[in-house]
């Protein structure tokens, strides 16, 4: 039976370790110290007899934190001052990015105090739960994907009507500007000054000339405005429906708040008043600011 046990662990893929109550490794299995990628938190030299604790405080790379952190974690449960140990950790590499746990937990052998170390590699896993967090995202999007049409088709309409207008008035504009030419070169009939200013008087009057400056800048203004308001959703949603970066980044939350605000504009506009009250002298936060962007819209919508 010990050695069916023996051999069911050398078959796991996982790292497993006893250590005895000094931390001191009693026996590992196969995947100890040799698996591919491999915990960076096991050494090719931490094997039987080695004091995994010493290992650990001894580390003096990035990982010397989690090290040690680890370090503490066994020698709590090795104490009985803690049920159990459990971390989750990423790898060193960055070209080809893993996360690892290891769990602690204790044991006893004829009353001596023992615990397994256990390293998994949890790769898989975390890639998994990325390409479903994009996907409930691209859920979410799909399901604000009327509204959002709604609401830049708004500003589109009347980005078309205006320009429509403009099209047709400049279009009296350069009719003036072709009667000024036509006067100032004397290339039609001989005419006196008064009865080409009267023309150019009376064309004006026919076009509402004075009044078309404010119109025109006025349609232009209305334009600028339809311009910005797509671009602000457009660029909201590019910013949402990216994947993010598996580490966390630093992010102006405020301005993550206000995009959450921009794409669902059309599920709540209907059915409430929202009013942001967002702080001026808010710092800058370190976070997953794909997973942040999901929690602010769920809460709005």
């Amino acid at each position: 039976m010990n050695q069916l046990h023996h051999s069911a662990i050398d078959a796991l893929a996982a790292e497993v370790a006893v250590v005895d109550c000094d931390g001191v490794i009693l026996s590992q299995n196969t995947a100890w110290g040799t698996s591919e990628p491999g915990s960076p938190l096991v050494g090719d030299a931490c094997g039987v007899e080695t004091n995994y604790l010493r290992w650990c405080l001894a580390r003096d790379d990035l990982l010397a934190p989690l090290a040690q952190e680890l370090a503490e974690g066994i020698r709590g449960v090795l104490d009985k001052t803690r049920e159990d140990f459990f971390l989750e950790y990423a790898g060193t590499s960055v070209e080809s990015p893993s996360w690892f746990t290891v769990r602690v937990t204790p044991f006893h052998d004829n009353g001596m105090a023992r615990a397994v170390v256990v390293h998994e590699d949890i790769t898989d896993y975390k890639q998994l739960q990325t390409k479903l967090g994009q996907a409930q995202k691209l859920e979410t999007i799909g399901q604000l994907a009327a509204g959002i049409a709604h609401e830049i088709n708004t500003p589109m309409k009347y980005i078309g009507d205006n320009i429509e207008w403009l099209y047709e008035r400049f279009n009296r504009v350069f009719e003036i500007i072709d009667l000024f030419e036509q006067n100032l070169e004397g290339t039609g009939p001989k005419k006196t000054w008064q009865q080409r200013r009267d023309e150019i008087d009376e064309l004006y009057r026919r076009y509402d000339f004075h009044k078309l400056r404010d119109r025109v800048t006025e349609a232009i203004g209305d334009c600028r405005e339809g311009f910005q308001r797509v671009s602000s959703i457009t660029k909201a949603m590019k910013d949402f429906s990216h994947p993010g970066k598996a580490d966390r980044q630093s992010i102006d939350l405020n301005e993550l708040i206000t995009k959450a605000t921009v794409i669902t504009r059309n599920r709540w506009k209907y059915a409430a008043t929202l009013q942001t009250d967002l702080a001026t002298d808010l710092p800058m936060i370190d976070c997953y600011v794909a997973e942040i962007s999901q929690v602010l819209i769920n809460l709005i919508v």
